[in-house]
């Protein structure tokens, strides 16, 4: 008799339904009996189950595309920028006897620092050391 009751009791008071129980009639439990054969069957086809994400996993989502694509353009959007308004000038100076890149650095922009300007000087002629040769071309930036 107590679990009569209890059973009564339960289906009086809907509100008090806080499991995973509910009441349903006939015609929505052969609904939820459809869908749940459908379902079955759509796994055992190999169909997967549409992904439904919860406002965190959109959240996470869009960090794990945006960060990625932000950091690309942080990197490399900046550079092809300033390389397209700050394209440095250059001419081609033929090495004479007892020339240095010192010398030629200091003819090449006189106002500038010989050091600065013979990095540039080794990085446009792609130098690893600072010999050259009478008759040697090579590129030098100019003063502008």
């Amino acid at each position: 008799m107590a679990s009569n009751t209890v059973t009564a009791t339960t289906m009086a008071g809907r509100s008090t339904n806080k499991g995973h129980l509910r009441l349903v009639d006939a015609a929505e439990a052969q609904r939820i009996a459809e869908l749940r054969r459908l379902q079955w069957q759509a796994v055992q086809a190999g169909h997967q189950a549409p992904v439904r994400l919860t406002k965190r996993g959109r959240r996470v989502l869009a960090l794990l595309v945006l960060v990625p694509l932000a950091t690309m353009l942080w990197l490399f959007g900046g550079h092809g920028a300033a390389a397209v308004g700050t394209a440095p000038t250059t001419k081609t100076v033929v090495v004479q006897a007892g020339q240095s890149l010192w010398g030629i650095a200091q003819t090449a922009v006189p106002d500038a620092d010989p050091r600065e300007t013979i990095y540039k000087i080794r990085q446009l002629n792609h130098f690893t050391g600072s010999d050259i040769l009478p008759g040697q071309a090579v590129i030098v930036p100019t003063g502008n």
